[in-house]
């Protein structure tokens, strides 16, 4: 290969690092993120069960502020699985 089409691909490769390092760079902003969450839920709140989840999510933030400005209050939260027993041999029953 002769040496000029060699430096051309190495500034090509030098070149399109730089630009993933600062793309990497924006895309870490909180501005960035907060647009991105955005398009996502507008692309995606066409479907049903993605609007009842967000609404769900909503419903336990707002329970869970309202938890913590009222002391001993319980917040409402997924109940958890139950845990299996296992005998000596390590099989759950």
């Amino acid at each position: 290969m002769p040496l000029k089409t060699i430096r051309k691909l190495v500034q090509l490769v030098d070149t399109s690092a730089k630009d993933a390092s600062r793309a990497r760079k924006v895309a870490r902003s909180p501005k960035m993120q907060q647009e991105i969450a955005q398009d996502r839920r507008t692309g995606l709140s066409q479907f049903k069960t993605v609007r009842q989840a967000l609404a769900d999510r909503e419903r336990i933030a707002r329970q869970k502020q309202r938890a913590s400005a009222k002391p001993g209050a319980k917040v409402a939260t997924k109940p958890k699985a139950p845990k299996s027993r296992k005998t000596k041999t390590g099989n759950a029953r």
